[in-house]
């Protein structure tokens, strides 16, 4: 048996019913893919706790991080530090301010425009 690939996802603000089928449909194709997914949503949807779920991701065993940000800057600390780990992260709903985030040297892959 080999290794899968590990996803941690981080989403917004808990319960809302779009993200939460979104983490379904991640976590159904995982298992045909060969990926390992893990879905986290921040206490009550505090910025704080969404960069600390980041941060807790970049520090553990996954290969891809992929974030969907409250605010256009609220993970800047979290995504210097992944470059700095060199931890791939992907901002799914496309608001990191990819200026700001280029004049930071954070490497991240917008997903949406």
């Amino acid at each position: 048996m080999h290794n899968s690939e590990k996803i941690h996802i981080i989403f917004g603000k808990p319960g809302n019913p779009f993200w939460q089928r979104m983490l379904e449909g991640f976590e159904t194709h995982a298992v045909r893919l060969d990926f390992e997914v893990q879905g986290f949503f921040p206490d009550k949807g505090r910025d704080d706790a969404q960069l600390k779920l980041l941060i807790e991701a970049v520090e553990s065993d996954a290969d891809l991080i992929i974030v969907n940000p409250n605010t256009v800057n609220n993970l800047m600390p979290g995504l210097q530090y992944a470059t700095k780990k060199n931890k791939l992260i992907i901002d799914l709903g496309g608001k990191v301010d990819e200026d700001e985030a280029k004049q930071k040297k954070s490497d991240i892959i917008p997903f949406a425009p």
